[in-house]
């Protein structure tokens, strides 16, 4: 594997620094060590899974996982399973096209920001396209705000 090293001034803001590898053709991504940072070229394709093919790779995961009788959701990230949640909550942990799938077939998408920071929503799909209206997890409720005179 053959390595660039790129000097930037100190004044390049992180933005500006993102731009440019967005130009190359690449993406950050935390090294082996944990501390420091590395270009890695984006990768260019990515399989499109079907509803029934999700659903397969859902159950074999959730069984694999010990997850049948748990609810919750399996994430999806560039068409293949990798993680499973309780609930859909911090978007901003999973990168913009992840897809959550729920036990009844139901499917989410993380939407908006971008690979770096993460996704700033989960919407629900509808067949093949996205709705606007995002659920909010079941764990978040409405917290009963005191009345007039409470201390």
């Amino acid at each position: 594997m053959a390595t660039l090293t790129i000097e930037l001034p100190p004044q390049v803001t992180q933005g500006q620094m993102m731009q440019a590898l967005e130009s190359i053709g690449c993406e950050l991504r935390l090294s082996r060590d944990g501390r420091n940072y590395t270009a890695v070229p984006k990768e260019r394709t990515v399989r499109q899974l079907s509803l029934s093919q999700m659903k397969r790779q859902s159950t074999i995961f959730r069984k694999q996982y010990d997850k049948v009788d748990s609810g919750g959701y399996v994430i999806f990230f560039k068409g293949k399973a990798v993680a499973w949640k309780r609930w859909l909550d911090h978007p901003s942990g999973w990168e913009p096209g992840c897809i959550a799938l729920d036990d009844t077939g139901k499917q989410w998408v993380a939407t908006g920001g971008n690979a770096y920071e993460g996704a700033m929503r989960w919407e629900v799909l509808v067949g093949e396209t996205q709705s606007n209206v995002a659920r909010m997890p079941t764990r978040i409720r409405e917290i009963p705000q005191p009345g007039p005179g409470a201390a």
